[in-house]
């Protein structure tokens, strides 16, 4: 398992499996102290023999409340060294759990001659998501994704 594997798999599988498997955990955990992510980031680089490139304060969560029942959760994790590695994650839902997204704003490839992130997501069933390239700004990100979890409140006519 290289460098990238480990990141792809606490990135992709571990934070969105968790979230759809146990929501109120992740949320826990990530209001709690969101530098236990380095931690566990950590225990998978030391089961594929990889030195941890990363500390605590690589990792942050930032939570948003959208109104009186919806919720947001920004983590920012190290910068991307490759696609698809991801520069933030948004996790939306709403107070009961039964409305959910997770997005990820990835980090692009030269294909297009730039290397424009592009905003995606994990379902419930473990698909990806892709929709579609998105810059390089937490907040323009954040927004697109709003509009995907709640189109008819944020969306114009």
């Amino acid at each position: 398992m290289t460098l990238h594997d480990a990141r792809y798999q606490f990135e992709h599988k571990f934070l969105p499996g968790m979230f759809f498997e146990h929501p109120e955990a992740l949320i826990t955990l990530l209001l709690d102290d969101a530098s236990k992510l380095c931690s566990i980031i950590g225990d998978i680089f030391d089961y594929a023999k990889i030195e941890n490139p990363y500390s605590p304060d690589d990792f942050k969560a930032e939570p948003v409340k959208i109104d009186e029942n919806n919720y947001a959760i920004q983590i920012t994790l190290p910068e991307p060294f490759t696609e698809p590695l991801s520069y933030f994650h948004y996790i939306f839902f709403d107070i009961d759990f039964k409305k959910t997204a997770y997005f990820c704003l990835e980090k692009g490839n030269s294909f297009f001659g730039n290397e424009q992130p592009f905003l995606c997501g994990w379902d419930s069933e473990g698909n990806h998501l892709n929709f579609g390239s998105c810059p390089l700004d937490e907040k323009i990100a954040f927004l697109r994704c709003l509009e995907l979890f709640m189109p008819s409140k944020y969306m114009k006519e």
